[in-house]
Formats: structure tokens, C-alpha cells, sequence
């Protein structure tokens, strides 16, 4: 089959392909290449799918583009599409100090069976981020909030360049919107977060609360995301003069 994308038409198969196509992920990815990106055919190798019925829908594709630069030189065109996703930092601030909530789980991906992380999950395939970002909060860390007190990080820092945080821009076209959510707490309202059981049952999510001092972050994990969270949060304190106690909003 071909479909119409910015520079002219592109070819697609292998299994699934007309699936793939529909879904608004690979849509919007071809509707956002880069011109200088000219696609020439595109074939899938695999792809999964969750659900069925009405909520069947494709969690991951991977493909092999036959693409050229604006020279005629092939690029590397091995493509993992997963989408987008978000990530919220939670910043709670405390007798003076900021401390951030992060959860602990299983990641077999990277062959860790307890890795921090700020709270994620991935769009909906609507690109409602806030709303998103809001119910990944309640369902990872316990916290019921609601999507006007969430600041967008992503949007403050880069506008509409870019939608998020690139993970991994050489193998994946995964973006992840990057959220803080800031208030402050008593003491114990951090101790009743520490080690509080959470996740999703049906999804095998399993999740336990962690609660650390703000500048322990980037010790205790190699989480791009959170990491990547740490450094905008930063910066847009240094930039707004945010003080330890004011408003994050």
C-alpha cells in the first residue's frame, strides 16, 4: 500500500501494515519529518498489539525505512515506535528542603528488578499530556491532583520545537513531556509516602514509593527521564528565581 505523506508518497508493507498506518503515532510521525528526511518505503517487521475489540490498539511497531538525506545518502533507517509519554517530577517542599517522589519497579528491558524513576506512562493516542500526566500520578505514586496544577517543563523550555525529552533519538522515536507538580507538605505527609505500595494489578505493575532529598536524584539513578526532569527543574529555577517554599505553578 502507499499513503501520502509531505513529500510525496510512501510505501508500506510487511505485516500489519495497514494497521500501523492508521494509528495516530505513526501519523503523526510521518506528518513531523524533518524535509530534508525523504522516505522512500517503509517495511514492518513486527508488531504488538494490546486489546481487543474497540481497545485493540498497537503498543509497539519496529520497521526498517528505506530513507535518503537531501543528497541521496541513505540514512540509518531501523525504527523502534513506541510514541509518546509523559513523566512528573514531584517536588515536595519540606521544613526547607525539597524533597522529589520517585517509584521503584521492575524494568526487565534493562535488567533491573528495583529501578528509581520519576512517576510515567505512555499517551493515550490522543495527545492529551496533562491528562495523562495526572492519571499516571495517581495510578504510580498514590497522589490525586488536578491537570491545572501541573507545570509543562517541555513546553516552558523548548516551546513547540520539540514535544519532549529523546530518549533514545537514534533507535526510537519515544518522546517523553516532562511535568512538575510542587506543593508543600508537613513531615508526615512524607512518611506516609515512603514505601507506599501502588501500580496497576491487571497491568502487573508493581510499585513501591521512594522519597529522597531533590539533589540525591541524580545519584541514584540512570533514568534519562528523571534525570532529564532534574536539569529542566533546575534551570527553571535559576531562570524564574523560584525560591524553596514559593509556587511552582
Amino acid at each position: 500500500m502507499e499513503i501520502e505523506y509531505a513529500l510525496g508518497k510512501v510505501e508500506l508493507c510487511g505485516p500489519q501494515a495497514e494497521t500501523v498506518a492508521a494509528t495516530p503515532m505513526f501519523r503523526d510521525w510521518l506528518k513531523r519529518l524533518d524535509p530534508k528526511l525523504r522516505m522512500r518505503r517503509i517495511t514492518f517487521q513486527s508488531v504488538d498489539i494490546v486489546g481487543e475489540g474497540p481497545k485493540k490498539r498497537v503498543l509497539f511497531a519496529k520497521f526498517f525505512a528505506d530513507c535518503v538525506d537531501e543528497e541521496g545518502t541513505p540514512v540509518p533507517g531501523i525504527v523502534f515506535m513506541r510514541g509518546g509519554a509523559v513523566g512528573i517530577l514531584v517536588v515536595l517542599e519540606c521544613q526547607g528542603r525539597e524533597y522529589v517522589v520517585l517509584t521503584r519497579q521492575p524494568r526487565l528491558p534493562a535488567g533491573e528488578g528495583a529501578l528509581l524513576e520519576i512517576p510515567a506512562g505512555m499517551l493515550d493516542g490522543e495527545g492529551h499530556f496533562a491528562s495523562v500526566a495526572a492519571k499516571e500520578l495517581e495510578e504510580e505514586a498514590g497522589l490525586r491532583i488536578e491537570e491545572e496544577s501541573l507545570f509543562d517543563l517541555t513546553r516552558w523550555a523548548w516551546k513547540e520545537r520539540w514535544r519532549g525529552v529523546l530518549s533514545s533519538p537514534g533507535g526510537s522515536d519515544e518522546f517523553v513531556r516532562i511535568f512538575l507538580y510542587r506543593r508543600p507538605v508537613e513531615p508526615e505527609a512524607l512518611a506516609e509516602l515512603e514505601g507506599r505500595k501502588t501500580g496497576v494489578a491487571k497491568e502487573h505493575e508493581k510499585i513501591e514509593i521512594a522519597v529522597l532529598p531533590l539533589d540525591e536524584l541524580p545519584f541514584r539513578t540512570p533514568d534519562s527521564k528523571s534525570l532529564a526532569a532534574y536539569c529542566l527543574y533546575r534551570l527553571f529555577q535559576e531562570r524564574t528565581a523560584i525560591e524553596v517554599g514559593a509556587k511552582g505553578e
